[in-house]
């Protein structure tokens, strides 16, 4: 066996060193042997554990203990001189740092299961894709300063069977742009708010007995929105 103190790591499909070990012996262009599943490239001056039969030489282990985590009975590490790792301590909890980015790519499905989830990005957070639902079976809540939407159509239905959606807002609402107001209910198509009848008789009405026997004219301010609700409403 060998001790000896990395001073360079070549990758290819047969991993290579050079160490220096005992009495300035330099030991060149030798076998970096490899666990499945697993590969490193040690740093220069990490150290190496290397055993030798005849001229050949193979290097099994290597650590660097600058670097090494301290960690606790029965705990398990990766890591590297930048500071990053995984830990999986004691109390069957897993921890992951990263000092910049953590990415992954999954080519078909992510699937988490867990009783609570909290996310905190101090500055935003992200999502990109073609179709995006959320299920809450009690209630959901948005809290913010300022909520924007952006949708070509909005629609709301009842989450419950034969249940009446309801919309409800607290303070005051401003609309700009088109004033045409749908509503929908589980019994009619979308239907006029204020029948056609009634915009017609408001703005033709007159007053008598103004000046004497003179009536008024009609209204100056007529009604304009005789599209905007149902039928529920029509005089019958």
């Amino acid at each position: 066996m060998i001790r000896a103190i990395i001073q360079s790591v070549f990758e290819g499909v047969i991993k290579r060193l050079t160490a220096s070990g005992r009495s300035d012996e330099i030991i060149e262009n030798r076998e970096y042997f490899q666990h499945y599943g697993f590969t490193s490239r040690p740093l220069s001056g990490a150290e190496a554990i290397l055993i030798q039969d005849g001229n050949h030489i193979v290097m099994l282990a290597s650590d660097d203990r600058r670097y090494r985590l301290a960690i606790e009975d029965g705990e398990v590490a990766l890591y590297t001189d930048e500071g990053d790792h995984i830990l999986f301590k004691r109390g069957k909890e897993i921890y992951i740092k990263s000092g910049n980015k953590l990415k992954a790519d999954i080519e078909n499905d992510v699937e988490i299961n867990t009783k609570r989830i909290k996310a905190i990005a101090t500055e935003s957070a992200d999502i990109n894709t073609a179709l995006l639902t959320a299920h809450a079976t009690t209630s959901a809540t948005l809290k913010s300063p300022i909520v924007n939407l952006q949708s070509d159509a909005i629609t709301m239905t009842a989450y419950t069977a034969g249940v009446m959606p309801l919309a409800r807002l607290v303070g005051n609402m401003q609309i700009e742009g088109s004033t045409e107001i749908n509503l929908a209910d589980m019994r009619a198509n979308l239907r006029r708010l204020i029948d056609e009848r009634f915009r017609v008789l408001f703005n033709a009405h007159v007053h008598s007995g103004c000046g004497g026997s003179v009536n008024s004219g009609p209204p100056t301010q007529t009604l304009e929105f005789a599209d905007h609700a149902t039928d529920i409403m029509r005089a019958k």
